[in-house]
Protein backbone atom coordinates (compact mmCIF):
# COMPACT_ATOMS: atom_id res chain seq x y z
CA UNK A 1 0.00 0.00 0.00
CA UNK A 2 1.92 2.98 -1.20
CA UNK A 3 0.69 6.44 0.06
CA UNK A 4 1.78 8.72 -2.73
CA UNK A 5 0.15 11.77 -3.73
CA UNK A 6 0.87 14.98 -6.27
CA UNK A 7 -1.16 18.49 -5.90
CA UNK A 8 -1.20 20.94 -8.51
CA UNK A 9 -2.37 24.77 -7.11
CA UNK A 10 -3.63 26.91 -9.90
CA UNK A 11 -1.64 25.05 -12.71
CA UNK A 12 -2.61 25.97 -16.20
CA UNK A 13 -4.69 22.83 -17.76
CA UNK A 14 -1.59 22.02 -20.29
CA UNK A 15 0.28 21.17 -17.03
CA UNK A 16 -2.57 19.16 -15.34
CA UNK A 17 -3.17 16.89 -18.44
CA UNK A 18 0.74 15.90 -18.42
CA UNK A 19 0.50 15.19 -15.02
CA UNK A 20 -2.98 13.23 -14.87
CA UNK A 21 -1.58 11.00 -17.53
CA UNK A 22 1.89 10.62 -16.16
CA UNK A 23 0.12 9.77 -13.40
CA UNK A 24 -1.77 6.89 -14.96
CA UNK A 25 1.36 5.36 -16.00
CA UNK A 26 2.69 4.61 -11.98
CA UNK A 27 -0.81 3.35 -10.98
CA UNK A 28 -2.17 6.82 -9.16
CA UNK A 29 -5.48 8.45 -10.44
CA UNK A 30 -6.92 11.74 -10.59
CA UNK A 31 -9.11 11.65 -7.20
CA UNK A 32 -9.99 15.38 -6.73
CA UNK A 33 -10.18 18.00 -9.22
CA UNK A 34 -11.46 21.54 -7.99
CA UNK A 35 -11.12 24.85 -9.96
CA UNK A 36 -8.09 25.46 -7.82
CA UNK A 37 -6.91 21.85 -7.23
CA UNK A 38 -5.36 18.44 -8.88
CA UNK A 39 -5.17 15.94 -6.40
CA UNK A 40 -3.04 13.07 -8.14
CA UNK A 41 -2.72 10.28 -5.72
CA UNK A 42 -2.31 6.32 -5.10
CA UNK A 43 -5.94 4.61 -5.00
CA UNK A 44 -5.61 3.35 -1.66
CA UNK A 45 -4.74 6.74 0.02
CA UNK A 46 -7.29 7.42 2.48
CA UNK A 47 -8.76 11.34 1.42
CA UNK A 48 -11.98 13.19 2.95
CA UNK A 49 -14.36 15.69 1.58
CA UNK A 50 -14.20 18.70 3.81
CA UNK A 51 -17.67 20.50 3.97
CA UNK A 52 -17.28 23.66 6.16
CA UNK A 53 -15.19 24.51 3.23
CA UNK A 54 -13.46 23.95 0.20
CA UNK A 55 -11.14 21.14 0.08
CA UNK A 56 -9.64 17.45 0.79
CA UNK A 57 -8.05 16.02 3.22
CA UNK A 58 -5.28 13.12 2.30
CA UNK A 59 -3.93 10.68 4.73
CA UNK A 60 -5.10 9.38 8.08
CA UNK A 61 -7.18 10.92 10.81
CA UNK A 62 -8.46 10.40 14.41
CA UNK A 63 -10.29 11.87 17.25
CA UNK A 64 -8.47 12.81 20.48
CA UNK A 65 -9.90 9.34 21.45
CA UNK A 66 -8.22 7.65 19.00
CA UNK A 67 -11.54 6.77 17.12
CA UNK A 68 -11.88 7.52 13.13
CA UNK A 69 -11.54 11.93 12.99
CA UNK A 70 -12.84 12.13 9.38
CA UNK A 71 -16.07 13.26 10.46
CA UNK A 72 -15.06 15.59 12.85
CA UNK A 73 -12.20 17.18 10.66
CA UNK A 74 -15.33 17.61 7.47
CA UNK A 75 -16.74 19.65 9.92
CA UNK A 76 -13.65 22.23 10.78
CA UNK A 77 -14.40 25.89 9.22
CA UNK A 78 -11.15 26.89 10.23
CA UNK A 79 -7.62 24.96 9.72
CA UNK A 80 -6.32 26.42 12.48
CA UNK A 81 -8.33 24.60 14.76
CA UNK A 82 -7.62 21.07 12.92
CA UNK A 83 -4.96 20.09 15.62
CA UNK A 84 -6.69 20.32 18.35
CA UNK A 85 -9.39 18.38 17.20
CA UNK A 86 -7.51 15.33 15.55
CA UNK A 87 -4.60 14.09 14.51
CA UNK A 88 -2.87 11.61 12.32
CA UNK A 89 -1.20 11.34 9.38
CA UNK A 90 -2.84 13.90 6.86
CA UNK A 91 -2.38 16.76 4.02
CA UNK A 92 -5.16 19.39 4.55
CA UNK A 93 -5.66 21.22 0.76
CA UNK A 94 -8.51 24.05 1.12
CA UNK A 95 -9.82 27.15 0.15
CA UNK A 96 -10.40 30.17 2.63
CA UNK A 97 -11.57 33.79 1.65
CA UNK A 98 -7.94 34.07 2.98
CA UNK A 99 -6.52 31.85 -0.20
CA UNK A 100 -5.29 28.97 -0.65
CA UNK A 101 -4.13 26.86 2.30
CA UNK A 102 -1.99 23.90 2.62
CA UNK A 103 -1.49 22.03 6.51
CA UNK A 104 0.55 19.31 7.44
CA UNK A 105 -0.14 17.39 10.15
CA UNK A 106 2.01 17.69 13.32
CA UNK A 107 2.99 13.95 13.19
CA UNK A 108 2.48 10.38 11.64
CA UNK A 109 4.15 9.46 7.86
CA UNK A 110 2.45 12.68 5.86
CA UNK A 111 5.89 14.55 4.30
CA UNK A 112 4.89 17.29 1.99
CA UNK A 113 7.20 19.01 -0.74
CA UNK A 114 6.37 21.90 -2.68
CA UNK A 115 8.00 24.05 -5.22
CA UNK A 116 6.69 26.98 -7.49
CA UNK A 117 5.54 27.03 -11.18
CA UNK A 118 5.81 29.53 -13.62
CA UNK A 119 1.74 29.66 -13.38
CA UNK A 120 0.84 28.09 -10.37
CA UNK A 121 2.42 25.67 -6.93
CA UNK A 122 3.36 21.75 -6.89
CA UNK A 123 3.12 19.48 -3.95
CA UNK A 124 4.16 15.95 -3.36
CA UNK A 125 4.84 13.18 -0.99
CA UNK A 126 8.24 13.13 -2.58
CA UNK A 127 10.84 15.14 -4.84
CA UNK A 128 11.10 12.42 -7.67
CA UNK A 129 6.96 12.93 -7.84
CA UNK A 130 7.16 16.78 -7.98
CA UNK A 131 9.40 16.76 -10.81
CA UNK A 132 7.54 14.56 -12.41
CA UNK A 133 4.58 16.06 -12.18
CA UNK A 134 5.41 19.47 -12.57
CA UNK A 135 8.26 18.43 -15.36
CA UNK A 136 10.44 20.67 -13.12
CA UNK A 137 14.00 19.53 -13.22
CA UNK A 138 15.72 19.96 -9.76
CA UNK A 139 19.41 20.67 -9.06
CA UNK A 140 21.12 19.73 -6.37
CA UNK A 141 21.89 22.47 -3.52
CA UNK A 142 25.54 22.34 -2.58
CA UNK A 143 25.98 24.52 -0.21
CA UNK A 144 22.45 23.41 1.52
CA UNK A 145 24.15 19.98 1.52
CA UNK A 146 27.46 20.97 2.77
CA UNK A 147 25.38 22.28 5.61
CA UNK A 148 23.24 19.01 5.90
CA UNK A 149 26.68 17.13 6.23
CA UNK A 150 27.73 19.47 8.85
CA UNK A 151 24.65 19.84 10.85
CA UNK A 152 23.70 16.17 9.81
CA UNK A 153 20.36 16.23 11.97
CA UNK A 154 19.07 19.63 11.44
CA UNK A 155 15.57 19.74 9.43
CA UNK A 156 15.46 23.18 7.57
CA UNK A 157 12.34 24.02 5.51
CA UNK A 158 14.85 24.21 2.25
CA UNK A 159 16.17 21.02 1.30
CA UNK A 160 19.53 20.00 -0.51
CA UNK A 161 17.52 20.93 -4.24
CA UNK A 162 17.09 24.15 -5.67
CA UNK A 163 13.74 25.22 -5.99
CA UNK A 164 12.09 22.93 -3.28
CA UNK A 165 11.05 23.45 0.01
CA UNK A 166 9.32 20.94 2.94
CA UNK A 167 6.71 21.91 4.74
CA UNK A 168 7.23 20.66 8.27
CA UNK A 169 5.13 19.16 10.54
CA UNK A 170 2.31 21.36 12.01
CA UNK A 171 2.76 24.23 9.68
CA UNK A 172 0.50 25.63 7.03
CA UNK A 173 1.29 27.14 3.93
CA UNK A 174 -1.59 29.97 2.61
CA UNK A 175 -0.80 31.15 -0.77
CA UNK A 176 -1.64 33.89 -2.51
CA UNK A 177 -0.76 34.97 -6.46
CA UNK A 178 3.02 34.59 -6.54
CA UNK A 179 4.42 33.83 -2.91
CA UNK A 180 3.70 31.24 0.00
CA UNK A 181 3.49 32.89 3.53
CA UNK A 182 4.33 29.59 5.96
CA UNK A 183 2.33 29.61 9.71
CA UNK A 184 3.30 28.03 12.55
CA UNK A 185 0.00 26.44 13.69
CA UNK A 186 1.24 23.32 15.94
CA UNK A 187 3.71 23.95 18.95
CA UNK A 188 5.34 22.39 21.53
CA UNK A 189 5.36 25.35 23.80
CA UNK A 190 1.49 25.05 25.32
CA UNK A 191 2.68 21.57 26.37
CA UNK A 192 6.16 22.36 27.83
CA UNK A 193 4.58 25.51 29.76
CA UNK A 194 1.71 23.39 31.21
CA UNK A 195 3.73 20.27 32.91
CA UNK A 196 2.59 17.68 34.58
CA UNK A 197 3.80 17.30 38.05
CA UNK A 198 3.66 13.78 39.96
CA UNK A 199 5.41 11.14 38.25
CA UNK A 200 3.01 8.88 39.11
CA UNK A 201 0.13 10.98 37.12
CA UNK A 202 2.67 11.62 34.36
CA UNK A 203 3.34 7.50 34.16
CA UNK A 204 -0.39 7.00 34.04
CA UNK A 205 -1.20 9.51 31.54
CA UNK A 206 1.36 8.44 29.29
CA UNK A 207 0.44 5.18 29.72
CA UNK A 208 -2.81 6.04 28.53
CA UNK A 209 -1.91 8.13 25.63
CA UNK A 210 0.61 5.36 24.15
CA UNK A 211 -2.64 2.88 24.39
CA UNK A 212 -4.74 5.51 22.59
CA UNK A 213 -2.24 6.08 19.99
CA UNK A 214 -1.08 2.63 19.16
CA UNK A 215 -4.77 1.13 19.16
CA UNK A 216 -5.35 3.81 16.58
CA UNK A 217 -3.58 3.14 14.18
CA UNK A 218 -3.35 -1.06 14.77
CA UNK A 219 -7.14 -0.73 13.94
CA UNK A 220 -6.17 0.51 10.38
CA UNK A 221 -4.07 -2.42 9.31
CA UNK A 222 -5.16 -6.03 9.68
CA UNK A 223 -1.24 -7.70 9.96
CA UNK A 224 0.97 -5.66 11.15
CA UNK A 225 4.91 -6.76 11.03
CA UNK A 226 6.72 -5.15 13.98
CA UNK A 227 10.58 -4.64 14.16
CA UNK A 228 11.21 -6.21 18.04
CA UNK A 229 14.23 -5.96 19.51
CA UNK A 230 13.02 -6.29 22.98
CA UNK A 231 14.72 -2.99 23.80
CA UNK A 232 12.26 -0.42 26.01
CA UNK A 233 10.94 1.06 22.79
CA UNK A 234 9.92 -1.65 20.32
CA UNK A 235 8.38 -3.84 23.62
CA UNK A 236 6.59 -1.21 24.62
CA UNK A 237 4.66 -0.79 21.50
CA UNK A 238 4.51 -4.36 21.37
CA UNK A 239 2.69 -4.67 24.61
CA UNK A 240 0.31 -1.96 23.48
CA UNK A 241 -0.52 -3.49 19.86
CA UNK A 242 -1.00 -7.01 22.36
CA UNK A 243 -3.55 -5.17 24.50
CA UNK A 244 -5.29 -3.27 21.06
CA UNK A 245 -6.64 -6.77 20.16
CA UNK A 246 -3.67 -6.72 16.77
CA UNK A 247 -2.81 -9.61 15.29
CA UNK A 248 1.55 -8.64 14.55
CA UNK A 249 3.97 -10.17 13.94
CA UNK A 250 7.20 -9.68 15.54
CA UNK A 251 10.94 -9.51 13.10
CA UNK A 252 13.98 -9.54 14.78
CA UNK A 253 17.42 -8.97 13.42
CA UNK A 254 20.67 -10.61 14.22
CA UNK A 255 23.81 -9.65 12.53
CA UNK A 256 27.33 -11.72 12.30
CA UNK A 257 29.09 -10.88 15.40
CA UNK A 258 27.58 -9.21 18.77
CA UNK A 259 26.58 -5.79 17.76
CA UNK A 260 23.60 -6.66 17.12
CA UNK A 261 22.21 -9.71 19.17
CA UNK A 262 19.08 -8.70 21.10
CA UNK A 263 17.63 -11.84 19.74
CA UNK A 264 16.90 -13.31 23.30
CA UNK A 265 15.51 -10.43 24.59
CA UNK A 266 12.57 -9.91 21.56
CA UNK A 267 11.69 -13.75 21.78
CA UNK A 268 11.26 -13.18 25.40
CA UNK A 269 9.19 -10.36 24.84
CA UNK A 270 7.02 -12.08 22.07
CA UNK A 271 6.63 -15.23 24.25
CA UNK A 272 5.35 -13.19 27.07
CA UNK A 273 2.70 -11.54 25.08
CA UNK A 274 1.57 -14.44 22.97
CA UNK A 275 2.97 -13.50 19.37
CA UNK A 276 4.64 -15.28 16.63
CA UNK A 277 8.21 -14.51 16.38
CA UNK A 278 10.95 -14.86 14.12
CA UNK A 279 14.34 -14.03 13.37
CA UNK A 280 16.78 -12.84 10.24
CA UNK A 281 20.22 -12.14 9.45
CA UNK A 282 21.37 -9.30 7.81
CA UNK A 283 24.20 -9.99 5.09
CA UNK A 284 26.67 -6.96 4.89
CA UNK A 285 27.70 -8.46 1.28
CA UNK A 286 24.80 -7.81 0.26
CA UNK A 287 24.30 -3.99 0.38
CA UNK A 288 25.21 -1.79 -2.84
CA UNK A 289 26.69 1.37 -1.96
CA UNK A 290 26.28 2.53 -5.36
CA UNK A 291 22.22 2.29 -4.13
CA UNK A 292 20.43 4.94 -2.70
CA UNK A 293 16.91 4.10 -1.26
CA UNK A 294 16.66 8.65 -1.31
CA UNK A 295 16.88 9.03 -4.62
CA UNK A 296 13.27 9.88 -4.95
CA UNK A 297 13.69 12.45 -1.64
CA UNK A 298 15.09 15.82 -1.66
CA UNK A 299 18.03 15.09 1.02
CA UNK A 300 19.80 11.60 1.02
CA UNK A 301 18.32 10.48 4.52
CA UNK A 302 18.86 6.89 3.51
CA UNK A 303 21.79 4.65 4.86
CA UNK A 304 23.13 2.07 2.36
CA UNK A 305 23.36 -0.83 5.37
CA UNK A 306 19.44 -0.79 5.99
CA UNK A 307 19.19 -1.68 2.23
CA UNK A 308 19.28 -5.29 4.17
CA UNK A 309 17.11 -4.93 7.31
CA UNK A 310 14.23 -3.59 4.31
CA UNK A 311 14.90 -6.45 1.84
CA UNK A 312 14.33 -8.92 5.23
CA UNK A 313 11.35 -7.25 6.95
CA UNK A 314 9.63 -7.15 2.98
CA UNK A 315 10.03 -10.70 2.86
CA UNK A 316 8.41 -11.46 6.04
CA UNK A 317 5.88 -9.15 5.17
CA UNK A 318 5.51 -11.17 1.81
CA UNK A 319 4.98 -14.43 3.45
CA UNK A 320 2.78 -13.61 6.38
CA UNK A 321 0.56 -10.75 4.52
CA UNK A 322 1.57 -7.92 6.46
CA UNK A 323 -0.16 -4.83 5.28
CA UNK A 324 2.24 -2.34 7.38
CA UNK A 325 5.36 -2.34 9.10
CA UNK A 326 5.18 -0.60 12.75
CA UNK A 327 8.35 -0.05 14.73
CA UNK A 328 9.46 1.59 17.93
CA UNK A 329 11.49 4.33 16.35
CA UNK A 330 11.51 7.59 17.63
CA UNK A 331 10.93 6.18 21.40
CA UNK A 332 14.44 7.56 22.65
CA UNK A 333 12.96 10.84 21.43
CA UNK A 334 10.09 10.83 22.92
CA UNK A 335 11.15 9.33 25.89
CA UNK A 336 13.59 12.09 26.49
CA UNK A 337 16.50 10.10 26.52
CA UNK A 338 18.92 12.77 27.30
CA UNK A 339 22.80 12.14 28.28
CA UNK A 340 23.42 15.64 29.33
CA UNK A 341 23.06 17.78 32.47
CA UNK A 342 19.96 19.83 30.56
CA UNK A 343 17.29 17.99 33.66
CA UNK A 344 19.40 19.29 36.16
CA UNK A 345 20.03 22.76 34.49
CA UNK A 346 16.04 22.60 34.23
CA UNK A 347 15.55 21.54 38.25
CA UNK A 348 17.83 24.63 39.13
CA UNK A 349 15.02 26.85 37.80
CA UNK A 350 12.85 25.72 40.60
CA UNK A 351 15.61 26.81 43.07
CA UNK A 352 14.98 23.85 44.99
CA UNK A 353 18.58 22.43 46.34
CA UNK A 354 17.43 19.56 47.71
CA UNK A 355 15.59 18.48 44.34
CA UNK A 356 18.46 20.14 42.08
CA UNK A 357 21.12 17.82 43.98
CA UNK A 358 18.48 14.54 43.91
CA UNK A 359 18.69 15.05 39.78
CA UNK A 360 22.03 15.47 39.25
CA UNK A 361 22.89 12.34 41.41
CA UNK A 362 20.63 10.58 38.79
CA UNK A 363 22.26 12.22 35.88
CA UNK A 364 25.40 10.95 37.30
CA UNK A 365 23.92 7.49 36.62
CA UNK A 366 22.28 7.60 33.89
CA UNK A 367 26.19 9.03 32.38
CA UNK A 368 28.05 6.82 34.38
CA UNK A 369 30.13 10.07 36.01
CA UNK A 370 30.48 12.06 39.26
CA UNK A 371 27.16 13.91 40.39
CA UNK A 372 29.76 16.86 41.52
CA UNK A 373 31.11 16.94 38.09
CA UNK A 374 27.35 16.92 37.01
CA UNK A 375 26.20 19.87 39.47
CA UNK A 376 29.22 21.96 38.52
CA UNK A 377 28.75 21.44 34.52
CA UNK A 378 24.96 22.49 35.26
CA UNK A 379 25.87 25.77 36.97
CA UNK A 380 28.33 26.64 34.44
CA UNK A 381 26.10 25.68 31.89
CA UNK A 382 22.86 27.60 32.70
CA UNK A 383 24.58 30.54 31.80
CA UNK A 384 24.88 29.89 27.71
CA UNK A 385 22.52 27.91 25.93
CA UNK A 386 21.43 28.71 22.20
CA UNK A 387 18.52 26.85 20.45
CA UNK A 388 20.63 26.66 17.59
CA UNK A 389 23.21 24.42 19.77
CA UNK A 390 21.04 21.46 19.57
CA UNK A 391 21.82 20.18 16.12
CA UNK A 392 24.80 18.26 16.35
CA UNK A 393 27.92 19.90 14.93
CA UNK A 394 30.36 16.84 12.74
CA UNK A 395 33.12 18.49 10.47
CA UNK A 396 34.28 15.03 9.95
CA UNK A 397 36.08 14.72 7.03
CA UNK A 398 34.54 17.93 5.42
CA UNK A 399 36.11 20.87 3.44
CA UNK A 400 37.86 23.61 5.78
CA UNK A 401 35.59 26.03 3.45
CA UNK A 402 32.47 23.74 4.61
CA UNK A 403 33.35 24.02 7.77
CA UNK A 404 34.43 27.65 8.39
CA UNK A 405 32.04 28.65 5.99
CA UNK A 406 28.69 27.18 6.72
CA UNK A 407 26.10 29.35 8.69
CA UNK A 408 24.37 27.70 11.75
CA UNK A 409 21.20 26.62 10.98
CA UNK A 410 18.30 28.78 11.33
CA UNK A 411 15.95 27.65 14.35
CA UNK A 412 13.00 25.00 13.63
CA UNK A 413 9.76 27.05 14.53
CA UNK A 414 9.58 24.50 17.28
CA UNK A 415 12.78 25.54 18.63
CA UNK A 416 12.27 29.14 18.03
CA UNK A 417 8.76 28.51 19.99
CA UNK A 418 10.11 26.89 23.23
CA UNK A 419 13.17 29.02 22.88
CA UNK A 420 12.86 30.82 26.56
CA UNK A 421 11.29 27.01 28.08
CA UNK A 422 13.92 25.41 30.01
CA UNK A 423 16.77 23.38 28.54
CA UNK A 424 15.82 20.21 29.17
CA UNK A 425 12.55 20.82 27.29
CA UNK A 426 14.09 22.79 24.48
CA UNK A 427 16.89 19.86 24.22
CA UNK A 428 13.61 17.30 24.37
CA UNK A 429 11.77 19.09 21.55
CA UNK A 430 15.27 19.21 19.19
CA UNK A 431 15.22 15.17 19.87
CA UNK A 432 12.04 15.04 18.76
CA UNK A 433 12.82 17.06 15.32
CA UNK A 434 16.20 14.63 14.89
CA UNK A 435 14.02 11.44 14.46
CA UNK A 436 11.91 12.95 11.32
CA UNK A 437 15.44 12.48 9.34
CA UNK A 438 15.12 8.83 9.64
CA UNK A 439 11.72 8.01 8.75
CA UNK A 440 11.85 8.36 4.93
CA UNK A 441 14.40 6.78 2.73
CA UNK A 442 13.21 3.12 3.40
CA UNK A 443 12.98 0.85 0.04
CA UNK A 444 9.96 -1.12 2.03
CA UNK A 445 7.58 1.92 1.91
CA UNK A 446 7.20 1.53 -1.78
CA UNK A 447 5.20 -1.99 -0.70
CA UNK A 448 3.49 -0.98 2.90
CA UNK A 449 3.94 2.34 5.30
CA UNK A 450 6.05 2.42 8.01
CA UNK A 451 3.98 3.54 11.04
CA UNK A 452 6.05 5.12 14.33
CA UNK A 453 3.21 4.93 16.80
CA UNK A 454 5.05 6.69 19.31
CA UNK A 455 5.47 9.78 17.30
CA UNK A 456 2.02 10.17 17.20
CA UNK A 457 0.85 13.74 18.22
CA UNK A 458 -0.94 12.54 21.36
CA UNK A 459 2.27 10.56 22.99
CA UNK A 460 4.41 13.48 22.06
CA UNK A 461 1.99 16.11 23.51
CA UNK A 462 1.87 14.01 26.68
CA UNK A 463 5.67 13.36 26.66
CA UNK A 464 6.34 17.34 26.32
CA UNK A 465 4.46 17.94 29.68
CA UNK A 466 6.36 15.85 31.54
CA UNK A 467 9.37 17.54 33.13
CA UNK A 468 12.85 16.11 32.10
CA UNK A 469 13.86 15.56 35.21
CA UNK A 470 11.32 12.79 35.67
CA UNK A 471 12.84 11.05 32.90
CA UNK A 472 16.02 9.94 34.05
CA UNK A 473 14.43 9.89 37.61
CA UNK A 474 15.91 7.10 40.16
CA UNK A 475 19.18 7.18 37.84
CA UNK A 476 17.19 5.42 34.40
CA UNK A 477 16.92 6.72 31.14
CA UNK A 478 12.75 6.80 30.07
CA UNK A 479 12.17 6.36 33.58
CA UNK A 480 8.62 7.19 33.24
CA UNK A 481 8.06 5.09 29.80
CA UNK A 482 9.48 2.00 32.12
CA UNK A 483 6.95 3.19 34.72
CA UNK A 484 3.96 3.39 32.73
CA UNK A 485 4.55 -0.36 31.27
CA UNK A 486 5.66 -1.97 34.33
CA UNK A 487 2.68 -4.07 34.95
CA UNK A 488 3.03 -5.34 30.98
CA UNK A 489 6.16 -6.25 30.34
CA UNK A 490 9.42 -8.59 31.46
CA UNK A 491 10.87 -7.17 34.73
CA UNK A 492 14.55 -8.02 32.62
CA UNK A 493 13.23 -5.68 29.65
CA UNK A 494 11.88 -2.83 31.77
CA UNK A 495 15.37 -2.99 33.11
CA UNK A 496 17.54 -2.69 29.87
CA UNK A 497 19.80 0.63 29.75
CA UNK A 498 21.86 -0.52 26.66
CA UNK A 499 21.23 -1.00 23.06
CA UNK A 500 22.60 -3.00 20.31
CA UNK A 501 23.71 -0.94 16.86
CA UNK A 502 24.96 -1.71 13.49
CA UNK A 503 28.22 -0.41 14.13
CA UNK A 504 29.93 -3.99 13.32
CA UNK A 505 27.83 -4.24 10.34
CA UNK A 506 28.75 -1.07 9.18
CA UNK A 507 32.71 -1.22 9.99
CA UNK A 508 32.34 -4.59 8.21
CA UNK A 509 30.97 -2.93 4.62
CA UNK A 510 33.17 -0.20 5.16
CA UNK A 511 36.74 -2.27 5.95
CA UNK A 512 35.75 -4.89 2.67
CA UNK A 513 35.26 -2.23 0.47
CA UNK A 514 37.85 0.54 0.97
CA UNK A 515 39.04 0.92 -2.37
CA UNK A 516 35.23 1.41 -4.00
CA UNK A 517 34.97 3.96 -1.02
CA UNK A 518 37.75 5.49 -1.89
CA UNK A 519 37.35 5.96 -5.59
CA UNK A 520 33.50 6.99 -4.77
CA UNK A 521 34.66 10.27 -2.26
CA UNK A 522 37.85 10.89 -4.52
CA UNK A 523 36.55 11.17 -7.46
CA UNK A 524 32.76 11.68 -6.59
CA UNK A 525 30.48 14.75 -6.68
CA UNK A 526 30.98 16.09 -3.44
CA UNK A 527 34.73 16.37 -3.65
CA UNK A 528 33.85 17.74 -7.13
CA UNK A 529 32.06 20.82 -5.87
CA UNK A 530 34.68 21.33 -2.63
CA UNK A 531 32.32 19.35 0.46
CA UNK A 532 35.53 16.87 1.60
CA UNK A 533 38.45 16.86 3.24
CA UNK A 534 40.26 14.68 0.21
CA UNK A 535 43.99 14.37 1.78
CA UNK A 536 42.31 13.10 5.34
CA UNK A 537 39.58 10.91 3.20
CA UNK A 538 42.59 9.48 1.70
CA UNK A 539 45.02 8.48 4.58
CA UNK A 540 41.49 7.32 6.46
CA UNK A 541 41.08 4.72 3.42
CA UNK A 542 44.60 3.30 3.13
CA UNK A 543 44.82 -0.27 3.47
CA UNK A 544 47.08 -0.13 6.82
CA UNK A 545 44.77 2.28 8.65
CA UNK A 546 42.48 1.30 11.07
CA UNK A 547 38.64 2.79 10.98
CA UNK A 548 37.11 3.17 14.19
CA UNK A 549 33.72 2.20 14.42
CA UNK A 550 32.08 6.47 14.48
CA UNK A 551 34.87 7.09 11.18
CA UNK A 552 33.23 4.21 9.57
CA UNK A 553 29.56 5.42 10.03
CA UNK A 554 30.31 8.71 9.40
CA UNK A 555 32.66 8.04 6.35
CA UNK A 556 29.75 5.34 4.79
CA UNK A 557 27.11 8.31 5.69
CA UNK A 558 29.32 10.67 2.77
CA UNK A 559 28.78 8.09 0.54
CA UNK A 560 25.25 7.66 0.96
CA UNK A 561 24.48 11.18 0.28
CA UNK A 562 27.12 11.21 -2.51
CA UNK A 563 25.55 8.24 -3.97
CA UNK A 564 22.11 10.78 -3.73
CA UNK A 565 23.62 13.37 -5.54
CA UNK A 566 24.79 11.58 -8.04
CA UNK A 567 20.80 10.04 -8.74
CA UNK A 568 19.70 13.88 -9.05
CA UNK A 569 22.82 15.14 -11.65
CA UNK A 570 23.01 11.85 -13.60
Amino acid sequence: MSRRYAALIDAPASVIEEAIAKGAEQGMSCVCQLPWLTLIADRDLQMTRLKATPGVIVGELFRRSGEDGRSTAQRIAVLNDLPDACWGAYIVFAHSPEGISVLRGASGPNPCYFTQLEEGWGFASDAALLSQMTERNFAVDWQALGALLLYRESRPEQTCLAEVRELLPGTMAVISTDRVGIQTIWSPEPYITAPIGAFKTASDRLHDAILRGVTAWAKRFERPLLELSGGLDSSIVAAALAEAGSRFHCLSYRASGADLDETDYARRVAEHLGMSFEVVFPDSSAVRLEVSAAAHLPRPHARSFIQETDRLSWDAARRIGADAFFTGNGGDNVFCFLSSVAPVRDRLRSRNPFASWKTAADIAQVCEVGRWEVLIKSIRGSFQRSAHSEWHWTPDFLSADVVTDTARPLPHPWLAACDRSAPGSCAHVAAILRIQNYLEGHARLAHAPLIAPLLSQPIIETCLAIPSWHWCAGGRNRAVARAAFADDLPKDILGRQGKGSFAGMISRILESRKDQVRAMLLDGLLSENGLLDRALIDQQLRPESPVSSRSAGRILGLVDAEVWARSWVG
